[in-house]
């Protein structure tokens, strides 16, 4: 039962975190003036899609399911080392890998959240050779 409970918060708070792209925001110099917002949103999209074609991801979203699969296990093996010492180990195992699992989940989504520097330096970069200029992400 409290595993199940713990499994339905992890997806729920998963689904939650999934939230819209962060987009590079534009300085108003020359070119995007001349351009419009338009032509700077689509020139965005299309050095994000080359960022993602040189296999840079976006967010470091890719640790999520490691920390989850740690939590996991160190959460089973705490659990079973404490409930055999009260004769209940299967138990004291099941119980310490869905709350380490759902422990390292959430350690996971925090860092989801954040860009890769990588990708945002690609697509800065990107956006600076057809002559805008970025502030930051949003």
């Amino acid at each position: 039962m409290i595993r199940q409970g713990l499994m339905i918060v992890t997806v729920l708070a998963m689904s939650a975190c999934a939230g819209r792209q962060p987009k590079p925001v534009f300085y108003p110099n020359e070119a995007y003036q001349q351009n419009g917002a338009m032509a700077a949103e689509a020139a965005a999209q299309e050095c994000m899609r080359l960022a993602e074609s040189t296999n840079l991801e976006e967010h470091q979203e890719s640790k999520m399911l490691g920390k989850a699969a740690g939590g996991a296990i160190v959460g089973a093996a705490v659990g079973a080392a404490v409930g055999s010492t009260r004769g209940h180990a299967t138990e004291g195992l099941q119980a310490g890998a869905a709350g380490g699992a759902t422990r390292g989940a959430f350690r996971g989504m925090a860092e989801k959240g954040k860009l890769n520097p990588l990708y945002v330096g690609f697509v800065e970069e990107c956006l600076a050779e057809r002559g805008y200029k970025t502030i930051g992400w949003k």
